[in-house]
């Protein structure tokens, strides 16, 4: 029998992100994952893509005043509805624009900079990535 290990990369899919119970949390979060017999993890290669980093998401309605903050990091997570095309800004090379929704139905836009947008375009075209993002 396979098991999920510590610092192992997965893709899951075929899971419902959820409202969190208000009691008994293992987590200090709004929103955790709720698992199906039809959940598939599948172990990938950690390719040093993804950070040794513990995210800290944010909701969308408290990051407003953020915008244009160029020191703070902020982690949100969404459901992709919508992106635009990669741009060439003069200033800072290429941006693609990304709407996500949260589970509320609430809308923000985030900006991908550099090769990320090229590269997340270029997921898309595989169908392989799952339609959300955390950034």
């Amino acid at each position: 029998m396979r098991t999920l290990e510590e610092d192992g990369v997965f893709i899951i899919s075929r899971v419902i992100v959820v409202a969190a119970p208000k009691k008994f949390r293992t987590v200090n979060r709004d929103v955790s994952l709720t698992f199906f017999h039809e959940t598939k993890f599948v172990r990938v290669d950690d390719t040093g893509v993804i950070p040794k980093y513990k995210f800290e998401l944010q909701d969308f309605d408290t990051v407003g005043h953020l915008i244009g903050d160029v020191v703070s990091f902020i982690d949100v997570i969404g459901w992709v509805v919508n992106y635009g095309d990669i741009e060439t800004t003069h200033k800072d090379g290429k941006r693609l624009n990304v709407e996500l929704q949260n589970d509320r139905k609430q809308s923000i836009t985030v900006s991908l900079w550099g090769d990320k947008g090229p590269e997340f375009m270029s997921e898309l075209a595989k169908k392989t990535v799952p339609r959300f993002l955390w950034l």
